[in-house]
């Protein structure tokens, strides 16, 4: 996978962040381990891979505890964007149940935002997240030695 996907991630983030600068407490924090962590992750291939989780494992760390509906749109978007940019650096660093695990917490939030009718907006990053789950559990799949193991991972890819 090339860096572009998260180049345009970076940019978004960057350019939400100047409309967030006025809040206070996790989401400052959150989005500026996003932006720490897709800078990292642009330059993975020098030896950045580690930063980058790093960076999005303590985003991940400040967010609350629950997808709340009661989050705005900016809110979900960095929630979403740290849970799926965590997942795939992880997938790069071949801790691919780690990565499913990141992928599931983003498309549990969005599944929680749907039902509210905060999904406006969510749709790319969500798309994203779910596209991503899918590949990392085929990917897990493939990896598979028992056959069993082998088509529980594809039948979940497709759930």
């Amino acid at each position: 996978m090339t860096g572009i996907p998260y180049l345009v991630l970076a940019v978004l983030c960057l350019s939400i962040s100047s409309t967030l600068a006025a809040e206070s407490g996790w989401v400052d924090a959150a989005l500026k381990f996003l932006v720490e962590g897709n800078k990292a992750l642009q330059v993975a291939e020098v030896g950045k891979l580690e930063e980058a989780i790093e960076a999005y494992k303590q985003g991940v760390e400040t967010l609350p505890a629950e997808c709340d509906k009661s989050f705005d749109k900016k809110q979900a978007q960095i929630i979403l964007s740290l849970h799926t940019q965590l997942g795939q650096a992880l997938s790069y660093a071949g801790d691919l149940q780690s990565a499913i695990d990141s992928f599931r917490s983003a498309c549990i939030c969005q599944r929680g935002w749907s039902e509210g009718g905060k999904n406006e907006g969510l749709n790319q990053l969500a798309s994203k997240a779910y596209f991503s789950l899918g590949m990392a559990y085929q990917e897990s799949a493939s990896s598979a030695t028992d056959e069993g193991k082998q088509r529980e991972q594809l039948e979940l890819s497709v759930r």
